[in-house]
């Protein structure tokens, strides 16, 4: 499904982002990786799709992991 394309907002350390930029992102990441979290309207159709950076404890250095999901409506 293309959530862009249907207008609905891709988030990602709490900035609206491109498909590829959030494709590289998660590729990319080392010491961890990203968890989808779909955000709900009131009618249970999806509004927003968050990226959350989620750490591996196991790897070394690891970024803080930090839900940056904003999660109401401005």
């Amino acid at each position: 499904m293309q959530y862009d394309l249907m207008g609905i907002p891709l988030i990602m350390d709490g900035r609206r982002r491109s498909p590829r930029t959030i494709a590289r992102a998660c590729t990319a990441a080392e010491n961890g990786g990203y968890m989808r979290d779909y955000v709900e309207d009131t009618n249970g159709r999806i509004k927003r799709l968050c990226f959350d950076y989620i750490r591996d404890p196991w790897k070394r250095n690891p970024r803080t992991a930090q839900d940056k999901c904003v999660r109401e409506e401005k």
